[in-house]
């Protein structure tokens, strides 16, 4: 059954209340040693949160590209081999976890979230689209069988690439201001390693369409926040 569409008062209400906390955990310019201190200070400013609740998701509404043969051979050849099925590898893994299940009102909110203040590899746009992709599929949080519409990818970041754009990030993650993508955009890296193509970072589809806005708080970097519906059901 396809989800009711929210008012978009709703929408911007529950948007607002958490783009304000984010600016009160980044005010001063403050910066967190890492992910999880960010997680804790985020989750502490929204109030009633769970945090790291196993997650499910439902099969994808755009079925995944299937990998070529050459690709399923290689990795079996490899040292030590790899077992990449003729479908691909669903990067909505079991054991994958929601960050953080915002209660407000009668609504469970998920949101998840990346940190980031040095780039020290490429993985981190793909990692932001395939949160977004997880988000589009999942279905149940922890005990909480019924999730919000109303789901959010927060990305916060104090290095420009992410949202100026341009390599060394690879082009197909591209996260810059302004930029749009449509439904259907296909997320695989631009480099022809059948390890990176398939296996390790597995590739999909985005089945929503999506623009990106970034929020300048200083010192503090920048914060992306992208409301994620449900992915298209029926």
């Amino acid at each position: 059954m396809r989800q009711a569409a929210l008012p978009p008062t709703t929408m911007n209400n529950v948007l607002s209340d958490l783009q304000r906390a984010l600016a009160s955990v980044l005010a001063g310019g403050a910066r967190f040693p890492d992910e999880d201190r960010f997680q804790a200070a985020l989750a502490e400013a929204l109030g009633s949160v769970e945090r790291e609740l196993a997650a499910s998701f439902d099969a994808p509404r755009l079925p995944p590209k299937r990998p070529p043969s050459s690709a399923i051979e290689a990795l079996a050849r490899a040292q030590p081999p790899k077992a990449l099925p003729p479908e691909g590898k669903d990067p909505c893994a079991r054991g994958a976890k929601l960050d953080l299940l915002w209660r407000r009102g009668d609504e469970a909110i998920p949101l998840e979230l990346k940190y980031v203040t040095e780039r020290k590899s490429d993985v981190y746009g793909y990692a932001v689209l395939k949160d977004m992709h997880r988000l589009e599929r999942m279905r149940a949080a922890g005990s909480h069988p019924r999730l919000s519409a109303q789901r959010f990818c927060v990305f916060v970041t104090t290095e420009p690439v992410y949202w100026t754009g341009g390599r060394p990030e690879p082009a197909p993650f591209w996260l810059q201001e302004g930029r749009r993508i449509g439904p259907a955009y296909w997320v695989q890296y631009d480099q022809p390693s059948p390890n990176t193509l398939w296996y390790s970072y597995p590739p999909f589809f985005l089945a929503n369409a999506y623009e990106f806005r970034w929020l300048d708080h200083g010192r503090a970097g920048r914060s992306l926040v992208v409301a994620v519906p449900p992915q298209p059901t029926g």
